[in-house]
């Protein structure tokens, strides 16, 4: 089950590959796709991983952006969750 979660700003390839590295740094990570158009990053996880909501949006704060939606398995999130 992927995870979407979509930024203020992503407007470079490199912002892009710096926000997939820091979500690929959590464990359980599989893959990371962005998106300029959307402004978007969408995790994969690996089989049978369960990923925080949080940790994930505190990734993309590390690499400097502002998450404004996260939504995945664990619902919608439009604040920094609390798990």
């Amino acid at each position: 089950m992927k995870t979407t979660i979509t930024l203020e700003v992503l407007s470079c390839e490199g912002c892009a590959r710096n926000v997939a590295a820091k979500l690929l740094e959590i464990r359980g990570v599989a893959n990371v796709k962005t998106d300029l158009k959307t402004k978007s990053a969408t995790v994969i996880p690996k089989a049978e991983a369960s990923l925080s909501p949080r940790q994930l949006w505190e990734a993309v704060e590390k690499a400097g952006k502002k998450p404004l939606k996260l939504q995945g398995p664990s619902g919608t999130f439009t604040s920094k969750p609390k798990m």
